[in-house]
């Protein structure tokens, strides 16, 4: 076994082991192969997708296997133009990634790790890319995911060492990997052609998922604003109502108070025609008095 043989199974098993131990793990992991020590302490710590994935791929990779089944038919459906198999596809690859991403968030939870609605977004996003795209399929099926695919992204860029597709544990990939060795030694024009029609359908698939992806972030960022604006009218009005409750009783504090205003000027003026007539009459009992 070589060197790199050696740390793709030391990668792959860290990688499927507990992700708050990772950085423990990949230190004792250096530690134990001195000649490999250098590169083991490089490997790079999977987002909580990835290792979710990877952890699935080293306990039981039959749902992720499932995946490359139905990518190949759809493949060959594309190919072939038939729309009826598409159309019954389009149902065998959503339950197929749907079970694919049900295991992983079982075997997460089961090991105590809890699934963030994010992360189950995208351990969902990179079963949809490993349908659609042999090498996504590969990066995913080789344990050594570091970050989780969308359609349409390089898998090259997405795990913790590089990966021949051909070397991945999976029929379907190996199947697929003779078949263009084939076709590349000459199997005539005709096979070139269907080649790049399947090129072009499989680029217009992750096209039209990409579109999905983004209409419907588009759509949660439109669901998210209309709810704010709902949350803010709903507080304008109370605010309104309270303002108009405020108001109502001042005009309540304003009338009664002109009531009492009123009251106090009609005393006023009977007090001071009442002064008035004290003072005529004690003025008279002046003149009259000797």
């Amino acid at each position: 076994m070589s060197d790199d043989d050696d740390l793709r199974r030391v990668a792959a098993a860290l990688n499927a082991g507990p992700p708050a131990g990772f950085v423990a793990a990949r230190k004792a992991a250096a530690g134990a192969a001195p000649a490999l020590g250098a590169r083991i302490a490089r490997l790079q710590k999977p987002a909580a997708a990835a290792a979710a994935i990877d952890a699935l791929v080293a306990s039981d990779p039959a749902p992720v296997d499932a995946l490359a089944e139905v990518g190949e038919r759809l493949r060959t459906a594309e190919e072939e133009g038939d729309a009826s198999a598409l159309r019954s596809l389009a149902s065998d690859r959503r339950q197929a990634v749907a079970a694919a991403t049900r295991a992983t968030i079982e075997l997460s939870t089961g090991a105590g790790s809890s699934v963030s609605g994010s992360t189950r977004d995208a351990i969902d996003a990179c079963f949809q890319a490993a349908v659609l795209s042999p090498e996504a399929f590969a990066a995913v099926r080789s344990g050594l995911l570091v970050k989780p695919l969308t359609p349409g992204s390089d898998p090259a860029e997405a795990t913790a060492l590089p990966i021949d597709p051909a070397a991945v544990p999976s029929p379907t990939v190996a199947g697929r990997g003779a078949a263009r060795r084939s076709l590349g030694a000459g199997e005539g024009a005709g096979a070139g052609a269907r080649a790049a029609e399947r090129k072009k359908a499989r680029a217009a698939a992750e096209r039209a998922e990409r579109e999905a992806a983004d209409a419907a972030a588009a759509l949660s960022d439109a669901e998210s604003e209309l709810t704010s604006a709902h949350s803010a009218r709903n507080e304008a009005r109370a605010h309104r109502d309270a303002l108009r409750r405020e108001l109502a009783a001042l005009d309540d504090q304003a009338s009664t108070l002109d009531t009492a205003l009123a009251e106090a000027q009609s005393s006023r003026r009977t007090a001071a025609t009442a002064e008035r007539a004290a003072r005529t009459r004690a003025a008279a009992l002046r003149r009259k008095a000797p």
